[in-house]
């Protein structure tokens, strides 16, 4: 991907080293929630786009789905270790129990998937196997930073930085615009993005209030609360969400996404050829695997 944004604007005298850097970071490396390096040159070309912008939950992602699935017995704090398939069943094994069932939706983080935490028996098929290795897992980290009062303007979204080295604290997010909150929110992606998630709270937000400072003034006061995302650690996810790295095709994602014996169906946003690494995109694919099974019983009808 850098190769290939280099040779698009990299003869243009106007457009100097950094201004690339920092190009590459704002549009590419902070959407995909990876370096450039990592990322193949199209990249961008995989799926198709709403073509409304970004809009927030402001109540959670919960409220989607809390009154159309209150009738179904949901059971949280059920950690699985293992899936085995047994003749025609499915059985899940978990920390503390075992549940018995004809077939599974499996939706792992593509990152859970890959450090096989989870263990199957038998094991995928190899070129699943494979797929999983061949696609990228993300990092986008957020800080939030809360203050008594907005000292920022509050009539624009977000704010640009340009920094001393592109893509660290470049993007930040006004809250205030969205909410009316003094929230300002910053994302860091890739490589930078896992590297703060080994640093102290305090140590990220003491140099997050530097570039604050930079961009509002000296006198920006001090955060009164702070919220920091960790989600390369996060052993539920290990990642953000999915990319396209060099050699990916569709086929690859179609691959991951296929089911198994008619027993495992996989769903997920690594698993969307449409709308990958989205939150739509996920949920679309949750449809899609509702119509296979759907489809899957009426044969056997």
């Amino acid at each position: 991907m850098a190769e290939a944004v280099s040779h698009r604007f990299g003869g243009r005298s106007s457009v100097s080293a950094y201004d690339l850097d920092f190009l590459v970071n704002y549009l590419v490396e902070q959407s995909l929630a990876a370096d450039a390096e990592e990322l193949a040159a199209d990249a961008f070309a995989f799926g198709d786009e709403f073509p409304e912008g970004d809009r927030l939950f402001l109540g959670g992602y919960e409220q989607v789905f809390r009154d159309r699935f209150s009738q179904f017995d949901i059971r949280t704090g059920q950690r699985v270790a293992k899936v085995r398939q047994v003749g025609a069943e499915v059985v899940l094994e978990t920390q503390n129990e075992t549940h018995v069932t004809d077939r599974v939706v499996i939706t792992i983080p593509l990152g859970v998937l890959k450090t096989r935490d989870v263990q199957f028996d038998p094991p995928l098929p190899d070129d699943q196997r494979a797929a999983i290795g061949q696609l990228g897992m993300g990092c986008l980290n957020k800080l939030y930073l809360r203050f008594d009062h907005v000292f920022w303007p509050e009539d624009v979204e977000g704010f640009l930085y340009r920094s001393p080295v592109p893509g660290q604290w470049s993007l930040w997010l006004n809250q205030a615009f969205y909410t009316g909150q003094p929230i300002l929110l910053a994302f860091n992606a890739g490589g930078f993005g896992r590297e703060i998630e080994r640093r102290l709270d305090a140590d990220v937000v003491d140099e997050a209030m530097a570039v604050v400072r930079m961009m509002m003034g000296s006198q920006a006061p001090d955060p009164i609360a702070h919220q920091i995302t960790r989600w390369n650690s996060d052993p539920f996810s290990r990642g953000s969400y999915s990319f396209i790295a060099p050699g990916v095709t569709t086929g690859t994602i179609q691959t991951l996404a296929r089911p198994v014996n008619n027993r495992l169906f996989f769903a997920g946003e690594a698993t969307a050829t449409d709308f990958p690494s989205t939150v739509h995109g996920a949920y679309l694919s949750g449809r899609r695997v509702a119509e296979q099974i759907s489809q899957d019983q009426i044969s056997r009808w």
